[in-house]
């Protein structure tokens, strides 16, 4: 099995764009790269033959291919981005519901616990209440 030469440059390009996720990101370098995308998108469609020519060169047989081979690499790079940007957000949301909970927090009250406006008082039984627990009304027979 013979190796090309688009194929090592394809398999380090992939690398690099790994290498870039884990190590040399920013939003800088993010659009940097957007912006050499768009410019090389740019001279492509200015000179079309200029695919065909790199691609001869690099040892892949059309134009086409090549496009189609970067249009892969450029969506795993920009896949990533877009997942780290969600992430970016989903950070500060959290943060900001935080502060905001934080912020509406209400002190608890100092009564005991209420029930329909009524106070709980556990050593009561509730005899006097129909259909309760004690209550004789039930059990006469």
């Amino acid at each position: 099995m013979s190796v090309s030469l688009a194929q090592i440059l394809l398999i380090l390009l992939i690398a690099a764009v790994v290498v870039y996720v884990f190590t040399l990101r920013s939003v800088s370098t993010d659009r940097l790269a957007m912006l050499l995308v768009a410019a090389a998108g740019c001279i492509l469609v200015a000179w079309p033959g200029l695919s065909t020519a790199v691609a001869r060169l690099v040892g892949i047989g059309r134009g086409t291919d090549l496009v189609l081979y970067l249009f892969v690499v450029f969506c795993l790079f920009r896949f990533v981005s877009t997942a780290a940007g969600m992430r970016r957000l989903e950070e500060r949301l959290t943060r900001v519901v935080r502060e905001a909970a934080l912020q509406n927090v209400r002190p608890a009250p100092k009564a005991a616990h209420r029930l329909g406006g009524r106070r709980l008082d556990a050593s009561r039984a509730d005899s006097d209440t129909p259909g309760r627990l004690g209550d004789s009304s039930q059990h006469a027979g």
